[in-house]
């Protein structure tokens, strides 16, 4: 039996649309217990609407995050605030999610900046820093097939919506810096190489 992973997810992660979206529902799937605090929340959906105005609206982008925050009420990690003064980060702006990372008890930090959250800074609290593509990794090795289960799904959410959603979801998670996720849609099709491996 495994340990629960229990990871705060950065908001260099959340504002990504297809990495968010595998990531909750592998979630929902419960592979992992995902954790994010208000100002994640406000970071992510900031760095979202200046990326993509004005495609979409302010209020578009609060209705995805109230539906994040309905479907994951425990998610939410309160009362970090006054932990933050007391962290040692190379960036200390970052400091709040280390506090949200130890009042939620988390074991992992899912980020692309794992610069800003070295081992030492975070090996007393019991957590590490993992790129999401290595955070991918660990839970296929745990899991693959509730992972693929979780694939099918994803891809079966964006069929609603158009009908290449296989194609597109992958080739938005490669781009998003999620590679394995093309080996993952291999292995559902049953058409993965040994050059893949």
């Amino acid at each position: 039996m495994h340990e629960p992973i229990i990871a705060v997810l950065d908001a260099n992660i959340l504002w990504s649309t297809p990495a968010r979206s595998f990531l909750l529902e592998l979630a929902r799937y419960r592979m992992f217990h995902p954790l994010w605090s208000k100002k994640i929340y406000q970071e992510w959906t900031k760095s979202f609407y200046y990326q993509y105005r004005p495609k979409y609206r302010q209020e578009h982008i609060r209705h995805v995050g109230n539906l994040m925050n309905a479907a994951f009420p425990e998610a939410i990690v309160r009362n970090y605030g006054p932990l933050i003064k007391h962290l040692v980060l190379p960036d200390p702006k970052d400091r709040h999610v280390l506090a949200a990372g130890i009042v939620g008890k988390a074991t992992h930090i899912v980020t692309f900046n794992l610069k800003d959250f070295p081992e030492r800074s975070l090996r007393k609290y019991d957590m590490v820093a993992i790129h999401p593509d290595k955070f991918l990794q660990l839970l296929y090795q745990r899991d693959p097939l509730t992972m693929l289960r979780a694939f099918r799904r994803t891809v079966a959410r964006m069929q609603l919506h158009r009908p290449d959603a296989r194609h597109v979801l992958v080739d938005a998670l490669r781009r998003s810096r999620l590679p394995f996720c093309r080996r993952l849609d291999q292995k559902e099709l049953g058409e993965e190489h040994p050059s893949d491996r």
